[in-house]
């Protein structure tokens, strides 16, 4: 779960301001502000994470998306958009979705927005640079209005990591079937369940988030 310190987010590719951004998070622990702005060596030419897997543009889109689940300050497996979940056998994962959870948009995140943010991954076709993630999947169908459930070829220990990855983040179904090109470019800038969402993307210069009020955590 991301703290909400601030109101809105802006990230720039220029000269870093160190004094600017120390200064700014030593004032969030003491009152609200509004605005942090701080600079990154880069800014990619898409926020599609399955297209630029980045160190930036990772860190950037974890504001943004989520997974179903979650790491604790312990490394360990948490519930995030998932509430719960279970290994039933060697080869089965069964997630429990959260109700009321919402894309940036404002729509409701489904078990069918979850299998097709999964699928994408999978298929050869999308170029996901994240698709060996998924090497091991074998089918992801929504078993229930809020259940999700994952099949493996083999046991693979790894995979229960999978969901609190990058690897994992949720996509909206309608987005990826919508614009499955463009998706990532500031005509199609990617919804996310997560605390803050895209409001402005100029490629290879800045990055605009703007905190949500209707965040689920």
């Amino acid at each position: 779960m991301h703290a909400h310190i601030t109101r809105r987010l802006f990230m720039a590719g220029s000269t870093m301001s160190a004094v600017m951004l120390s200064r700014a998070i030593r004032a969030s622990a003491q009152e609200p502000i509004e605005e942090v702005r701080w600079a990154l060596p880069a800014i990619n030419d898409t926020m599609f994470v399955p297209r630029a897997w980045s160190t930036y543009v990772g860190a950037i889109m974890s504001l943004v998306q989520e997974g179903p689940l979650g790491f604790g300050d312990d490394l360990s497996l948490q519930p995030a958009v998932a509430e719960s979940w279970k290994q039933t056998d060697d080869v089965t994962y069964v997630y429990t979705l959260r109700s009321g959870v919402t894309f940036g948009d404002g729509s409701p995140l489904t078990a069918e927005d979850v299998v097709a943010s999964f699928l994408y991954q999978m298929d050869p076709k999308s170029g996901s640079q994240l698709a060996a993630f998924f090497s091991s999947v074998e089918s992801v169908t929504a078993t229930g209005s809020n259940e999700v459930t994952v099949k493996l070829t083999a046991p693979n220990v790894q995979f229960q990591y999978t969901p609190a990855h990058m690897a994992g983040f949720l996509f909206s179904k309608k987005q990826l079937e919508e614009f499955p090109e463009d998706i990532g470019t500031p005509d199609a800038m990617p919804l996310g369940t997560g605390p803050y969402r895209l409001v402005e993307f100029i490629p290879a210069d800045s990055v605009v988030l703007e905190a949500r009020d209707d965040y689920w955590g």
